[in-house]
This record gives C-alpha cells, structure tokens and sequence, in this order.
C-alpha cells in the first residue's frame, strides 16, 4: 500500500501510477526515486492545461515553462508552486549531477508530490476524499523491482483527449461560481518609498538605459562598419581584377608586336637590324652627351642637343659625322650618311626592290 492509491482512478491514471511507483523504489533507488516524483508532477500539470480553460498553453511545453505561467501561479498558489519547484529542481540533480541524494530529500519530494495531486484531485476530481501523508508507509514499502519508465506524455494529444473532460470542467465552474473576480481594489496607508529606496531605483533605471545606449551604439557602429568593410573589400578585388587585365592585354600586345616584328626579321634580316639599331639610338641619343676621342687622345663634344631643332639637325649631323670620318670607334657606332653615295632611305629602297 502506498500514500497515493487514493489516486489510482481512470481520472488520474495518466499521473498517480508513476507517483506509486516512485514510493515502491524509495528503498532500491533514490535518484529513480527523485525522477519519478518529477516525472508525475509532470504529467499532472500537462493534465491540469488539458482539462482546464484557464490554463492557456505557452510556446513552449517544457515542464519550466508549464509551471512559470502566471495563470497557473494563480492557480496552484504560492505553497504548492514552492514545492513543485523543489520537485523540478532535485529532479534536474537526480538526472544531471553526481552529487549523492539522501533519503530525506526522496521522502520530501514524495510528500510535496502527494500535496500537489491531492489539490489537484480537489479541484478536478468528481468523488474528492480528504488525506493526509503518511510517512509510516514509506518504512513498510517491500523491496521491489524498478518498474520501467513511464513513456512521455504529450500534451497536445492529452488536450484532444480530454476535450470533452474540459468543456465539462468549465461548465462545473461556472455553475458553482468557483473562481476569483476583481470587485474592487483600495490601497490603504500608502507611504511614499524612503531616499535610500528611490536613489536604488535611480540607478537600476540609469542602469537600464546605460545597457540600451550602449547597445545601440553598438550595433550602429557595427551597421556602420561593416558595409564599409564590405565595400573596401569589393573595391580591392575590382582593382585586382582591372590590373590583371591591363597586365594581360598588355602582356598580348608585346607579344603581337614581337610576332610582327620577327615576321618582317624573316623577310629582310639585315634591314630589320639596321632599322631596329637607328631606332633605338634616336631614343638613347637626345638624352646623351658623346664625346669623340681621336688617335691623338683629343675629345671632343659632339652636339647632341642641336639633333632636336629641324632647321640644324642636318648641318649638326654632317658636322659631326666628319669630325667622326677618321675615328675608328666613331666608324663603329655611327656610320656616314654619304657612304658609297647612298642614304639610308636608298639603301632601305633598294634592299627592298
């Protein structure tokens, strides 16, 4: 016999059932214990959100949450909640932690457990019958196998199950004005809080708007930087692009010049060398100053700087090409324009012919 065959009806089936078998283990298992207390006050409050209107159900129908709606605080009252809250609390430890439990603490839960069904059975049972815990019975409880775990309840389909139980429920209600109303309320010896009071709310509040502010700045400094970050980032990337491309195209284009200039190699070797040899020296000459050194050792300027005005460009060079006539290494660089009477034009004409 145990504290809670007076709950053993087609009523209460879904819930006392695990509450018996969590006394017939207090002597095998605390923690087993423990859990099945938890497990039965757990069944019975989804029990209480299926079967009364009042109790609306939260988003989530976790056994926390169940319990810290402020409709069902109402209900229970603030003794009953304490006490299931201790059932919650040492049956996360029974489940969770390794600290060792102590049989005070499993006689405990089962009687704050048996407090909890008999105000359920007195507010939604049909034949209530008045309890009271006895601990006695918990020293004559036989050693018996631990029953397997009930399976969980889910509350959604207990709420369809007991729909027509519900409607029942409510109509009792109403009909035996069971409930509470707000008439009328009267404050009576209001005192206005005292300095010490009002400077500790101050602060929670500057407190409070301290956070906010902190965390607007926050988040508008990341709104700020991040898309800066973003665009930076984009812009390196585009850049990189545009430089690949500019190096690939121009990397194309001495390729193509190269070709060309090979391809007209091929044709006329001797002329392509010559043309490609005064060219580079109408670039390298303009910005030099050459000096001619004769047998004797004597140096002379060449005047370079005048190649660059049309009108003595001509006389400049004779000039200085027969100042070279009779110059070993000028023969070498710069060969003369009057050579076997013919100009480079000519010679390039008829190589070409």
């Amino acid at each position: 016999m145990t504290n809670f065959d007076l709950f053993l009806t087609s009523q209460f089936s879904s819930f006392a059932f695990v509450a018996v078998s969590a006394e017939k283990i207090l002597h095998i298992d605390l923690a087993a214990c423990i859990l099945n207390c938890r497990r039965a006050m757990e069944f019975a409050v989804k029990w209480m959100y299926s079967v009364d209107s009042a109790l609306v159900k939260p988003y989530q129908d976790k056994l926390v949450n169940l319990m810290n709606t402020e409709e069902f605080r109402d209900i229970v009252g603030g003794d009953i909640w304490k006490r299931m809250d201790f059932i919650r609390q040492m049956g996360n430890s029974a489940a969770h932690n390794e600290k060792k439990l102590t049989r005070e603490q499993a006689e405990l839960c089962l009687e704050n457990l048996y407090i909890f069904l008999d105000f359920v059975a007195y507010c939604y049972g049909n034949d209530y019958k008045e309890g009271k815990f006895d601990r006695s019975l918990l020293e004559e409880q036989p050693a018996v196998p631990v029953p397997p775990p009930a399976p969980d309840v889910d509350l959604d389909a207990l709420i369809a199950e007991n729909k027509a139980l519900k409607e029942k429920l409510t109509n009792r209600m109403i009909e035996e004005d069971i409930g509470l109303s707000v008439v009328n309320i009267t404050i009576q010896d209001a005192f206005p809080p005292t300095t010490e009071v009002m400077n500790a709310f101050k602060n929670v509040e500057n407190a409070k708007q301290g956070k906010e502010t902190a965390i607007n700045n926050a988040n508008k400094d990341r709104n700020e930087k991040i898309p800066q970050a973003e665009a930076e980032c984009d812009q390196i990337i585009k850049n990189a692009e545009a430089e690949k491309e500019a190096r690939i195209n121009e990397a194309q284009g001495q390729v193509s010049r190269f070709e060309q200039m090979y391809a007209e190699y091929s044709k006329y070797p001797l002329i392509t060398k010559q043309r490609m040899f005064y060219e580079t020296m109408e670039e390298l000459l303009p910005g030099m100053k050459v000096y001619l050194v004769d047998e004797s050792g004597t140096q002379k300027l060449l005047p370079l700087d005048n190649f660059m005005s049309p009108s003595q460009g001509s006389a400049a060079n004779n000039h200085g090409l027969e100042q070279n006539a009779g110059s070993e290494g000028a023969q070498g660089a710069l060969p003369s324009s009057e050579e076997n009477g013919q100009t480079f034009s000519d010679r390039e004409s008829e190589a070409a012919r």
